[in-house]
């Protein structure tokens, strides 16, 4: 009855049998840092409380809660006002449908807990969540005020640019090659310094980010998302403008104007990472309890495990900074159709942790909520992890990019 309630949007991916295969092809945020608090502490938390009822009454518990999950998923990625306003809508529903009471506090059928060891290739890095995004905000904003045409006056300066082109092309084509390349090297150098070039540029830019795929990356979280989305930015060849590709002759051009974002090298600096504005090298304990930096690669236990109750899944779109799922600029749009999914019947949800000799570490989310075609039962695959985007290095010394395959 209450499966029926919730909206389930999602492509079905694997059919839900004694082994799924997750084919992993997008990601998440990042969380590197090793935790103190564990799946069994918030446990412990919550079921200080006989049940949910009695939780949604218990102030005091839910501070204790908050705090802890606040721990858990880290400090910066778990705002107290989406914390209270997924409370606030839990409250609703647990009145208008009693039978969550009971799912909420489900301990079994979660699914079963595996580990899996890898080499991952990674920048190092870890991102400056907070100053990066409010620094894509400021770079998204001096795009848009390059933009001063409108849509068919863009349309003209972009076709004038292509024949300018096109003539300079033709000119030089009867030079010889040296000739040639000097001069072609001094007609683009003068060409991007152009107002009208960099207007059409800005254009290009914000279309591309402004697509839902690439702004998911570059607000991630996740260091190695960010930085391998700016460089295929910078490789790109098939901008538009009002959605309408480039000529081929500026395509090549765009990627010029992306801004350097200014990394730091992989050491330790007055006993912490080395740093820029933005970013951060990331840093391990060694057993003898010396600081060094993590490196590119590491060879590195993940543990996949199942939530012990599931109300511990309500808050997987926070950490994600999901528009409908947890993100403290948009709790306007916060809905029971996303953060109530781990209460459907039969649905599998599982953690990502990253084992180290400090602990654990939270890493993301996995969940697999069922539905059916026909008389065939399939798991619609929902995937939230920054690991899910890295680059894994088989066995046999290949590397996997954007793309690891589980059995599970």
């Amino acid at each position: 009855m209450f499966a029926q309630k919730f909206r389930i949007v999602s492509v079905y991916r694997q059919v839900i049998s004694a082994y799924c295969a997750i084919i992993i092809a997008f990601s998440s945020p990042a969380f590197s840092e090793d935790t103190k608090v564990t799946l069994e502490d918030l446990d412990a938390i919550v079921t200080k409380a006989k049940n949910l009822g009695e939780f949604l009454e218990s102030p005091a518990i839910q501070n204790e809660y908050f705090t802890a999950l606040q721990n858990y998923f880290g400090e910066d990625r778990f705002s107290r006002e989406a914390f209270d306003k997924i409370i606030g809508q839990l409250k609703d529903v647990h009145g208008k449908f009693p039978e969550v009471a009971h799912r909420a506090w489900q301990t079994t059928g979660l699914g079963k807990s595996f580990q899996i060891e890898l080499q991952l290739k990674s920048s190092g890095l870890r991102l400056k969540q907070d100053k990066f995004l409010g620094w894509l905000d400021s770079w998204k904003k001096a795009l848009r005020d390059q933009i001063s045409s409108q849509e068919s006056d863009l349309s003209k300066k972009i076709d004038q640019l292509q024949r300018e082109i096109a003539r300079h092309n033709e000119e030089v084509s009867r030079l010889s090659r040296k000739v040639r390349t000097q001069r072609s090297g001094m007609f683009f150098r003068e060409l991007i310094k152009r107002r009208d070039f960099k207007e059409i540029a800005s254009a290009a830019l914000l279309e591309r980010v402004d697509l839902e795929s690439v702004n998911d990356f570059l607000r991630s979280g996740d260091a190695d998302l960010v930085l391998s989305t700016f460089e295929k930015l910078k490789r790109g060849t098939d901008f538009t403008v009002n959605g309408k590709k480039l000529p081929s002759e500026l395509q090549s051009l765009i990627g010029r104007e992306l801004p350097k974002l200014p990394t730091p090298p992989l050491e330790v600096v007055n006993g912490q990472g080395a740093e820029t504005d933005l970013f951060q090298a990331e840093t391990i304990r060694t057993r003898r309890g010396r600081l060094i930096p993590r490196g590119r690669g590491s060879q590195t236990v993940f543990e996949v495990r199942p939530i012990p109750r599931r109300i511990h899944g309500i808050f997987k779109g926070v950490p994600l900074n999901e528009c409908v799922g947890g993100d403290c600029t948009t709790l306007d749009s916060l809905t029971p159709e996303r953060w109530a999914t781990v209460f459907l019947e039969d649905t599998q949800f599982y953690h990502v942790e990253r084992l180290s000799d400090a602990g654990r570490s939270y890493e993301g989310f996995t969940q697999l909520v069922p539905g059916k075609i026909g008389d065939i039962r399939y798991a619609s695959a929902d995937l939230g992890s920054p690991l899910f985007g890295k680059k894994v290095v088989s066995p046999d010394g290949s590397v996997v990019s954007h793309g690891w395959s589980f059995t599970v």
